[in-house]
């Protein structure tokens, strides 16, 4: 069954979900194929006993002791090969890419690049370093620094599972990755598009931009649900804020 199907576009949450869903099949293609060759091995190596049992019988009632040497073991070469390629493969499926937390992969890869090797083999060090570090940063960054406990305010923290990864320098996708675990917050941060009405298509932006849109110009869209009614709401309001030039 194709995992794309029955994805609707009315949430704004269309490439998430290919992606999400997609990641899904692999998974399953991927234990399938395992399950596959180990169950097969099994067979074989079941049947090739059978065979050499009855090999075995019959040579003894001939009074012939060659059975050792037509026995040739089940070598079972396909289920390492096999577990290798689906771990790799579940890897590069399954790694959390820049668009799912775009804030979080590029803070911590900023402030990764930042450290020196002495500071980056001390996780107090790499602590302290990342207070500093979140004091000139702004909106969604500054957001990002609050849920780590970056900030003075921050009412929890968890800097441990930052600096740790960092000092065994692990790329920040994985560190991430680890962070969504413990607060899936984290993830949900994302950088405020810079949106042109002037020449973009409404129809291909998601729901939260166009709900977005409506919020600077602090208007509302009364009984709004599909995508298609925001859409109109703004295409009513653009001429009283946006100016065509002549």
């Amino acid at each position: 069954m194709c995992p794309l199907i029955g994805i609707n576009n009315q949430d704004g949450g269309y490439r998430y979900r290919i992606a999400r869903d997609w990641r899904r099949f692999a998974v399953s293609t991927a234990l399938g194929l395992v399950t596959y060759y180990t169950v097969t091995l099994l067979v074989n190596s079941r049947e090739r006993r059978g065979v050499f049992s009855l090999v075995g019988q019959e040579e003894s009632a001939t009074g012939s002791n060659n059975l050792q040497h037509k026995m040739k073991p089940c070598s079972p070469h396909l289920l390492p090969v096999t577990v290798v390629v689906a771990t790799l493969f579940l890897g590069t499926v399954l790694s959390l890419k820049k668009e799912d937390c775009e804030v979080c992969i590029t803070v911590v890869e900023r402030f990764s690049n930042s450290l020196s090797p002495e500071v980056k083999s001390d996780t107090k060090k790499i602590e302290n370093a990342f207070r500093d570090f979140c004091k000139a940063l702004k909106n969604k960054e500054n957001r990002f620094c609050y849920y780590l406990g970056g900030m003075e305010d921050s009412a929890t923290g968890i800097l441990g599972e930052l600096s740790k990864p960092l000092s065994w320098s692990l790329p920040a996708d994985k560190i991430c990755e680890k962070l969504k675990k413990m607060d899936n917050q984290i993830c949900d941060l994302r950088y405020d598009k810079t949106i042109d009405l002037k020449t973009v298509e409404l129809k291909k932006l998601k729901v939260r931009d166009l709900r977005k849109i409506l919020n600077d110009w602090d208007e509302v869209c009364e009984g709004c649900i599909e995508k298609t009614d925001f859409i109109k709401r703004i295409e009513e309001l653009k001429p009283l804020y946006v100016r065509e030039e002549l």
